[in-house]
């Protein structure tokens, strides 16, 4: 099967002069890393968000990085420069991006620990500057971050820069989910942002997370505490991972009980709680809750568990040319829209993090005053949707019209959700929009994509195994279906309780039956672009049998293909059969097995289970038993220990089989069968 990506592009971003990117970096920031050293305990963690522009050859044109400090100082500071540098670690080099500190109006930072936050501009006409940030993204460890002092104006503390692995978790949150339950209505939605990096050798560089919260307590509450606790559902854990939210710094929420939050944790090496905490919430969010604490509920108000979100990701480029009526300004705002999302049983997205990242390019000074997604096409104006919160009375100024303006914010209420639902089904039908105060109805706009009356094509149906040879759609198997137009929106759900016969408006039937949807996604250089896994209905027809997809432009034509009971076909990647130690390891060339290892090898189209399962049943670890399967490896017959489900998924089986003996080392022809039904053939790497 194609690898399953984490970021997913929809619209088509290559009609677009310009596209807007996020990239995330992190640095530890020590004043021993200073050349030569500097005697101070002062440090700081540090995570820089770049907001890139391309253009349609994607080269970088220009953009803005956000510099982010948690910095603590053993006396208090002038702050005289925050910059970027080029370099490796133990050399000086030069200024490449400015943050705008400077030593002429130094910012005072006091004793303690505190945040440092500016923005540095990279335009278009200072060629060293998009230089520095190309080569940022290019390599961004021959880049340091460095902050200067009064006391130290050479650098008082710097850091190499290590791009960010990043993933947002989600939690629903709610007084029933406390250990034990408090009796109250109080509800709210929380996420989770993480960054993590390694160096080279592994080893945990620097960590960061952006909460972000909406709650409703039902009365006026005042929070003192808002935290990831390592805990599963049901039992109490401790803190491991602090938004900085404290009883020193406490919070009040509206009268009625509601509000928002949001604030930045960095999360040091020596952190080690943290940063043991960060790396394991990658792998295992659901051992891990948020919880929100308050002075009439110390141990904590609402929580629950962390879920990881499917993320969707697009570029549009705003013009004045796109506004009803169309404005004359020479203005425009490359801009990047992502939503961080869970799904209910239904495939709808029940709560969402969305985030808009906009890079104005004005000509002169402009204050912005509202950025919203509205529901209308293009041509036609219409109502606000998704409001960012940026207002007329929470306005951004800008001196000389150029930067970026980056909002989040969570979406839980019904008519947000129905929104971005519709959204996702026709985002043609949707336009972002940034107004001015001299513009208030809006100075540029762009549809989140191009309007599309397409229906789709399907070119191809596979197994799920992505070999082009097994077109056999077994009942109860996982297939993938190539084509164009499938979908206007890719979809990666990654929580739901059972796969859903719709995603994103798109649907798939086989011999008439609903199939489910297990994974859409879109390469845009590929020939057809569009691929959707699917599970054939167990209760399909079998035969020769049409497949129909629908979009949300309706049904198309046709695409004949074979059902039977089973059609077993053995996963593979580029190094081989995909097996299973015992331990969870994978059998690998530089990891191979050994006669008698028992090992499991991945499988789909085994067909109905003992017990039956239901179409689109996620596995669970009393998995089911499947159909007789006999195997061989390198030619010899391979006692089969077991075929089951596999727990977690719908549609994938685990063989157990013990590795025979006398197999030739290197790699075996490995090959499975139900009956006289023989699947693909893989190669196993023994020794």
């Amino acid at each position: 099967m194609r690898s399953v990506l984490s970021t997913l592009v929809f619209g088509c971003a290559l009609l677009s002069a310009q596209t807007a990117e996020v990239q995330y970096f992190v640095a530890d920031m020590r004043a021993s890393n200073e050349v030569p050293a500097v005697e101070t305990t002062d440090n700081a963690g540090a995570v820089l968000v770049a907001h890139v522009v391309r253009d349609a050859q994607g080269r970088v044109v220009s953009g803005t990085v956000d510099f982010i400090l948690r910095a603590t100082f053993a006396a208090e500071s002038n702050v005289t420069g925050l910059h970027i540098h080029t370099g490796a670690a133990g050399t000086n080099g030069a200024v490449v991006i400015d943050s705008g500190v400077r030593g002429a109006e130094p910012v005072t930072v006091p004793t303690g620990t505190s945040f440092i936050q500016y923005s540095g501009q990279v335009k278009p006409d200072n060629a060293a500057a998009v230089a520095a940030l190309a080569g940022v993204l290019a390599n961004p460890n021959a880049y340091y971050v460095n902050l200067h002092t009064s006391v130290s104006p050479g650098g008082r503390f710097r850091g190499q820069l290590y791009r960010a692995e990043s993933r947002t978790f989600m939690a629903v949150l709610s007084s029933q989910n406390e250990v034990p339950p408090i009796s109250t209505a109080a509800t709210g939605g929380g996420a989770f942002h993480a960054l993590r990096a390694f160096d080279a050798n592994g080893r945990y560089v620097m960590g960061a997370g952006f909460f972000t919260s909406n709650f409703n307590f039902g009365s006026q509450q005042r929070l003192t505490g808002w935290h990831l606790h390592r805990g599963i559902a049901g039992a109490n854990g401790s803190v491991v991972l602090d938004s900085g939210l404290t009883a020193a710094q406490q919070v009040d929420t509206a009268e009625n009980g509601t509000g928002a939050l949001q604030r930045v944790m960095t999360y040091q090496p020596d952190n080690a709680a943290a940063a043991s905490a960060l790396t394991d919430i990658f792998d295992n969010s659901g051992g891990f809750y948020m919880n929100i604490h308050s002075t009439t509920n110390p141990g904590g108000f609402i929580r629950g568990q962390m879920i990881p979100a499917e993320r969707i990701v697009t570029s549009v480029n705003m013009s004045t040319a796109n506004e009803v009526p169309a404005l004359t300004l020479d203005a425009g705002a490359p801009a990047a829209i992502w939503a961080d999302m869970v799904r209910t049983s239904s495939g709808d997205v029940g709560f969402a993090l969305l985030t808009y990242s906009v890079n104005h390019r004005f000509p002169e000074a402009a204050t912005f005053t509202g950025l919203h997604i509205h529901e209308g096409a293009a041509g036609a104006n219409g109502p606000v949707r998704l409001d960012s919160g940026l207002s007329g009375a929470n306005n951004v100024a800008s001196a000389d019209g150029f930067g970026n303006i980056t909002r989040s914010f969570l979406v839980s209420s019904e008519t947000g959700l129905t929104a971005l639902n519709g959204l996702l089904a026709n985002p043609e039908g949707f336009y972002l929009n940034l107004h001015t105060t001299v513009n208030p109805s809006g100075a540029v706009r762009a549809q989140v994509a191009p309007a599309s009356a397409r229906r789709p094509a399907i070119i191809d149906f596979i197994s799920g195994v992505s070999d082009p040879a097994s077109k056999t759609a077994a009942q109860g198997g996982l297939m993938t279906v190539f084509g164009a137009d499938l979908f206007k929106v890719p979809a990666n759900p990654t929580t739901m309780t059972a796969l859903s016969e719709r995603l994103n408006g798109s649907s798939v039937t086989v011999g008439g039956k609903a199939a489910r949807i297990w994974y859409m996604g879109r390469d845009l250089a590929g020939n057809p672009p569009d691929f959707m896994v699917i599970q054939v209905p167990f209760d399909a027809p079998t035969g020769p049998q049409d497949v129909v997809v629908a979009n949300s432009n309706g049904a198309g034509a046709p695409f004949r293909t074979t059902v039977a009971a089973t059609a077993p076909a053995l996963f593979f990647d580029g190094q081989g059969a995909i097996a299973l130690r015992q331990d969870l390891t994978l059998v690998r060339p530089d990891s191979p097995a050994r006669a008698g290892d028992a090992i499991g090898l991945i499988a789909t189209g085994l067909g109905q289970t003992t017990p039956a399962m239901a179409n689109g049943q996620i596995a669970t670890d009393s998995a089911a038993t499947a159909a007789q399967v006999s195997a061989t490896v390198g030619g010899r017959p391979a006692v089969v220990v077991a075929a089951q489900s596999a727990p977690g998924y719908a549609g994938v089986y685990i063989v157990g089989i013990l590795v025979p003996t006398g197999v030739p080392a290197g790699n075996a022809a490995t090959q499975i069968r139900i009956g006289d039904v023989a699947s693909n053939t893989v190669q196993l790497p023994v020794r």
